[in-house]
């Protein structure tokens, strides 16, 4: 995708529902391996796993940071969310999209 590309976003989902994530069937088989990775933390591994497991039930395969926090009663917030999203970009696990 170039710089220039943009990501339409589908109704009924918008810009107020936070980041939107997608993890492939292929990141999911590879999930338990990711822990031995350089870089990768085990809070890392947890965002993953519930992604994923968020992701299945998802009609658009697509899951949003507040899905995420409702997900867990509230017990991960949106900055936690951000700051493992940003290190697993940094070491190359999800690739940000504008």
């Amino acid at each position: 995708m170039s710089l220039n590309e943009k990501l339409l976003i589908k109704a009924p989902r918008s810009h107020k529902d936070g980041h939107l994530f997608e993890v492939s069937e292929l990141a999911v088989n590879w999930i338990e391996q990711y822990q031995h990775f350089k870089g990768v933390t085990k809070s890392i591994v947890e965002l993953l796993n519930l992604i994923s497991l968020q992701g299945f039930s998802s009609k658009d395969g697509l899951v949003s940071t507040t899905e995420l926090i409702n997900a867990t009663d509230g017990d991960i917030t949106r900055a936690a969310i951000q700051q493992r999203l940003r290190a697993a970009v940094n070491i190359g696990l999800f690739q940000q999209v504008p």
